[in-house]
């Protein structure tokens, strides 16, 4: 096959090369003598839950939001063969709208746009936002664009935990909560030595092997881990892989300092190639009985309309590091300071083809190339039967959000000819600075919580360039050629401020029945989408003889007053939560027609959500359990929008794109000595393509089948853990993600179809 790269565009890193080799080597390094399974190290800050719970999906009494946690069984189940997407373990619990391109959610950087989770119909990410609902260990480490969405295996996650609605001042770091927050709590090194190996093969050629070593604890009172992963998956629909490869290393250290001090630190790399599954346009979503593999052109045909649809066009490379570290002082049992440092880097490129590129089709490379540092102290007291939370972020992030380096390539004599750039500026950094407060006492059987957090934004001032005569060289070396600033589209920093109060009370009407009220103030960063918007509507903008910077003073921070009010009925064997639900939501983005200007750009306008919630667990026996799930959710425009030919769209009231009214979840688990069967059914409800709903998607139900067998002891030395998984066992064809932001025009919307029966077989021992 000819060459298709551009020579200077498409460099790996060095790092890459050396990557899989050391990686592996240092996963068992710290591997001792073989020893009995022992319980994974709780984190001090997480509330123990009760052991009766009849579901590894544990609905969170010990406080007032709404919150659910997933241990580490429920990871292994629910997480899926892949093992490295958070957000598919989320797939059984209520008010969760997430789909994966692929079988496994391995696909989990999808091209930029794309809303790759909704949490009671929020979409979790804006366009042209670095934001991301997700933490780990209460630190903003991922995001994007960018490779970050998945940089954590999930064997070295001990439990997630889930907040919707109303959240607590000191959860939901980053660009944005106002979706929700899933923090991700490290699994800590064991107290005694340890080797974990595990095998997973499937459909579609996928391969894993995961290792992991842990010193236990030594003479110095030090326990170390480390572990590395290796992944690979064919697409199944058309050509390449997803991913290619993933090559991931981690590694954590705990120390003990006598009994008031203890310091950690963790590090995670992760290297991965994949090329993206082509979208579905409206028609053919309605037509996946002919279309539902259609998939990139696997040859290059001379025609570049047509060639920039070739798959190793549209792909994608990214290289990530973290590191950060807990460092905790306990001078006594009431008092304990915490100090979180933590750092990111993330490298790599999208590679997409674009049917309008520079007034001609063409493949876009979009360089990326960022990294954030921050700090999260915390001092935690317990005076006058009070306990008091003084807390601190500081947060510094280099862009993109919005994108630095757009080049413009066309299809010729078999690859890609260099056809200019297409956008380039530099750009500030990110700032953001927050106090908070918090409070929680007890007065017999009623419970109060009351908070409050201070946020200030500062967001990067943009140096936008002229691109003529600029030639095809790495974003760092293309300023030694002295472009001229381009005045009329850079921007000054602009700071903001807000106030983020909440109140949370539970009330215990008897050991068995419970009630709780949660508000709360949630927030979303200033989205930064105007740049990318003014640049591809230049020329009418600039005849109306406006800047950038007047579309960017515009633009305001999101805010939603949240409020959530739920009970809890339990028993020994059972229990039921529902919650009912009620959000207004002003600051919202969406793409309005200003018919002074004659263009359409990004404007804000007011939202609001409301549904209700139910989760209920049966205890059938000593081997049979039951977990159920139900929510109703709407997410709905309070505007009109214009259109681009000055008409009014009615939408006020009208259901968001991709947001399902309604959702279930049933789960059944069957033991039988060393034996677990586990039938899975997940429904979701009609959804629309477009905000104006004259495009309908139907409902559809998927089934998915678990088996696990167990052995605590296997040959006298180990554990042996065995597990199949039958994934959309009726094989049921369906639109999975559906790439729609929430205010999306009839015919804009494209589609991904849900994957056909997958079948994947684990093997794991620990010695």
């Amino acid at each position: 096959m000819p060459d298709c790269h551009p020579s200077s565009a498409l460099p790996r890193p060095a790092l890459r090369t050396a990557l899989p080799g050391a990686l592996a080597a240092l996963s068992l390094a710290g591997a001792g003598s073989a020893s009995d399974e022992g319980a994974p190290v709780a984190l001090p800050e997480v509330a123990v839950e009760s052991s009766a719970e009849p579901s590894p999906l544990q609905v969170k009494a010990a406080g007032a939001s709404t919150e659910t946690r997933l241990d580490g069984a429920a990871l292994r189940r629910f997480g899926g063969p892949g093992q490295t997407n958070p957000q598919q373990a989320l797939q059984y619990l209520p008010s969760i709208n997430f789909q994966s391109a692929d079988p496994y959610g391995l696909s989990s950087n999808p091209p930029p746009g794309n809303p790759a989770l909704r949490i009671r119909g929020r979409s979790s990410s804006s366009p042209g936002t670095p934001s991301s609902p997700r933490t780990v260990e209460e630190l903003p480490l991922t995001g994007g664009p960018g490779g970050g969405a998945a940089m954590f295996d999930l064997e070295n996650v001990d439990a997630m935990v889930l907040y919707k609605g109303a959240m607590p001042p000191d959860k939901g770091l980053g660009f944005g909560n106002i979706a929700g927050n899933l923090d991700l709590q490290l699994r800590r090194p064991r107290e005694e030595s340890a080797a974990f190996l595990k095998q997973d093969f499937g459909s579609f050629d996928f391969y894993r092997t995961f290792l992991r070593g842990d010193s236990g604890r030594l003479a110095t009172e030090t326990r170390l881990f480390s572990a590395y992963s290796y992944t690979t998956a064919a697409k199944w629909r058309g050509a390449g892989g997803a991913p290619d490869a993933r090559h991931n290393g981690a590694f954590g250290l705990v120390q003990r300092f006598g009994e008031t001090g203890k310091a950690e630190l963790f590090a995670v790399v992760n290297d991965q190639h994949s090329h993206d599954f082509r979208p579905l346009t409206a028609r053919q979503a309605q037509q996946l009985g002919r279309f539902d593999r259609f998939d990139f052109n696997t040859r290059l045909t001379g025609n570049p309309a047509q060639d920039i649809n070739y798959y190793d066009f549209n792909r994608q490379t990214f290289t990530d590091v973290s590191l950060f570290a807990n460092l905790e002082f306990k001078p006594s049992a009431a008092t304990r300071l915490s100090l979180k440092p933590y750092y990111w880097h993330d490298e790599g490129f999208y590679l997409s083809g674009v049917p309008d590129l520079k007034g001609a089709p063409g493949v876009r490379r979009w360089d990326i190339q960022h990294q954030l540092w921050g700090l999260l102290g915390k001092l935690e007291l317990r005076r006058w039967d009070t306990d008091f939370t003084l807390g601190y972020w500081y947060h510094e992030q280099e862009p993109p959000g919005p994108p630095t380096a757009w080049r413009a390539y066309r299809v010729a004599g078999g690859g890609l000819r260099f056809a200019g750039w297409a956008l380039l500026d530099k750009q500030g950094q990110h700032v953001f600075h927050s106090p908070f407060v918090a409070l929680h006492r007890a007065f017999g059987e009623l419970d109060l919580s009351a908070g409050l957090r201070y946020l200030a934004q500062e967001t990067a001032a943009i140096t936008s360039y002229r691109t003529e005569g600029l030639p095809d060289v790495p974003y760092d070396r293309v300023f030694a050629y002295h472009p001229a600033i381009d005045p009329a589209a850079s921007v000054s920093s602009r700071r903001f401020s807000a106030w983020l109060p909440y109140f949370g009370a539970i009330y215990a009407l008897s050991d068995l029945v419970s009630l709780r009220f949660a508000y709360g103030r949630n927030f979303a960063a200033m989205p930064l989408h105007q740049y990318p918007t003014y640049l591809m509507a230049r020329r009418a903008f600039a005849a109306a003889g406006v800047t950038l910077q007047q579309l960017w003073d515009r633009q305001r921070p999101g805010q939603s007053d949240n409020f959530d009010l739920g009970a809890r009925f339990s028993g020994r064997q059972w229990f039921v939560a529902p919650t009912l639900y009620y959000s207004t939501e002003r600051g919202k983005s969406v793409t309005a027609f200003d018919p002074n200007l004659g263009v359409s750009y990004y404007q804000t306008v007011q939202a609001r959500a409301y549904g209700a919630e139910l989760e209920a667990g049966l205890d059938l026996g000593d081997d049979l359990n039951l977990y159920g799930a139900f929510s109703y959710n709407r997410y709905e425009l309070a505007n009109d929008i214009r259109t681009a030919s000055n008409a009014v769209l009615s939408v006020k009231g009208h259901q968001v794109p991709d947001a399902p009214e309604l959702e279930g979840q049933l789960l059944l688990t069957y033991r039988l000595g060393d034996f677990s069967l586990s039938p899975g059914l997940r429904y979701v409800g009609t959804r629309y393509g477009d905000v104006a709903h004259r495009l309908r998607l139907p409902d559809y139900a998927v089934a998915d089948l678990y088996l696990a067998y167990e052995r605590r002891r296997f040959a006298g030395f180990g554990e042996l853990n065995l597990g199949l998984s039958l994934l959309n066992i009726f094989d049921q064809r369906y639109i999975a993600v559906v790439n729609a932001s929430d205010d999306q025009r009839p015919g804009t919307t494209t589609f991904y179809p849900g994957a056909p029966f997958t079948v994947a077989f684990m093997v794991g021992a620990r010695f």
